[in-house]
């Protein structure tokens, strides 16, 4: 059967990225056009999906998944055999997870943070002044653990963990899930390399109405208050039967969330964060609306500071191909039990 993922040339094209003028000069900004962006955050959506398919494997072998597939197993007369999971895939995870949180939980500080004001004697009062006020804001922080937490979790079971800032302004980071973060095929590890990041994100129109509430205000900051009010207005629940390929790893979710029902879901404003590397160096953030419609601009700052980290291995040479603990896991627990008399050993569905 042929493939119907786009081919890479495809999406190398689309992106459409401006370069060089004719007298050398660079431009303003390498992704200008709204339209082509949508396309581009299409395109790169559809390329990640099988990555997305294998994935959900692995996250339904870690939440509890039967081995086996109960209609296959029936029809082949086989339904009276052991089919249940023995959540060592889970285990496996748990541990993994308990150094790591250890590494950084238990150190005295945070963050160690060194000032070049002053004296030689006051730099080292003021740092340590400054260092513990800042470990102590964090902690106090009701949402640090809520983030840290589940980016470890992708740290470790996959291989690649997401911290971001929405803005300049705040320092209040966000966990940014792992397959939510997308780069073109090819891509090196190296963070001074990527070019282009996309991240698909789901608002509820009350945060969106938040950051333009005061116009003034909202488009000192990079807002478009007209882009957004509209795409406000054109917010829906978001369905698993979208135009857009489905996210398997987010149907596992919704499956153990036990999400059925589409009409308590609530509206939301489909969009997606844009990074581009322009030719200083330096990193414009853009944000489009990724339903079909209108294309405008909700956001765009131009060269703004680098916003986005990473934190994952670097034994890869590719951004896609780091895979870490939960593929481990699959292939060590599948040995281990395959002589088990019940056969319960995990496998793919």
């Amino acid at each position: 059967m042929a493939s119907t993922l786009p081919e890479l040339t495809d999406i190398n094209q689309s992106v459409a990225l401006k370069t060089l003028s004719k007298n050398g000069t660079p431009p303003k900004s390498r992704l200008d056009d709204p339209r082509k962006t949508q396309s581009f955050v299409s395109l790169i959506q559809q390329a990640d999906a099988e990555r997305d398919r294998k994935v959900a494997m692995l996250k339904g072998m870690a939440d509890g998944h039967p081995p086996y597939n109960p209609s296959k197993r029936r029809a082949a007369s086989q339904a009276w055999r052991a089919n249940f999971s023995s959540l060592e895939g889970k285990a496996y995870l748990s541990n993994g997870l308990v150094p790591y949180y250890d590494l950084f939980s238990s150190s005295k500080y945070l963050i160690d943070f060194q000032t070049g004001y002053g004296s030689p004697n006051q730099q080292a009062e003021w740092s340590r002044i400054i260092t513990e006020e800042l470990d102590t804001t964090i902690k106090q922080w009701e949402g640090f653990e809520y983030e840290m937490q589940p980016m470890l979790h992708d740290f470790v079971g996959y291989g690649k963990g997401f911290l971001a800032w929405n803005n300049t302004y705040d320092w209040h980071f966000e966990h940014v899930p792992h397959l939510s973060v997308k780069v073109m095929d090819g891509t090196k590890i190296n963070l001074g390399k990527l070019e282009i990041i996309v991240i698909p994100q789901s608002y509820y129109v009350h945060e969106l109405w938040a950051k333009i509430k005061n116009e003034v205000v909202a488009r000192a900051a990079g807002w478009y208050p007209e882009a957004v009010k509209q795409a406000i207005r054109d917010a829906v629940p978001k369905r698993p039967n979208s135009t857009e390929p489905p996210s398997w790893e987010m149907v596992q979710q919704e499956l153990k969330d036990h999400d059925l029902l589409e009409s308590c879901r609530s509206s939301t404003v489909q969009a997606a964060r844009v990074y581009v590397r322009e030719f200083d160096g330096k990193i414009t953030e853009l944000m489009v609306p990724t339903t079909m419609g209108k294309a405008d601009f909700l956001f765009c700052v131009l060269n703004p500071l680098q916003v986005f980290i990473r934190n994952g291995p670097y034994l890869q040479l590719n951004l896609h191909h780091v895979r870490d603990h939960c593929l481990r896991v699959e292939i060590n627990v599948t040995t281990a039990l395959t002589a088990c008399p019940l056969d319960v050993r995990p496998g793919k569905t």
